[in-house]
């Protein structure tokens, strides 16, 4: 898709790249255990909370 875009000289963006394929294709998973026992970290939002606000701050593709 991105030599196409570029192909035609587009000046929006492709929706798939080479970056996104690659990056929604890795785990995404952190571990927080040291940071919490270390540092006493806690996190603000809660995993849920944070999965609901980033879906509504999604812009449809269209």
């Amino acid at each position: 898709m991105e030599t196409a875009a570029k192909a035609r000289r587009s000046t929006t963006p492709p929706p798939l790249t080479n970056w996104i394929i690659t990056f929604m294709g890795r785990d995404r998973t952190y571990d927080i255990t040291r940071a919490r026992t270390h540092l006493g970290y806690a996190p603000v939002t809660t995993v849920d909370e944070g999965l609901r606000q980033m879906s509504l701050s999604e812009k449809p593709h269209r």
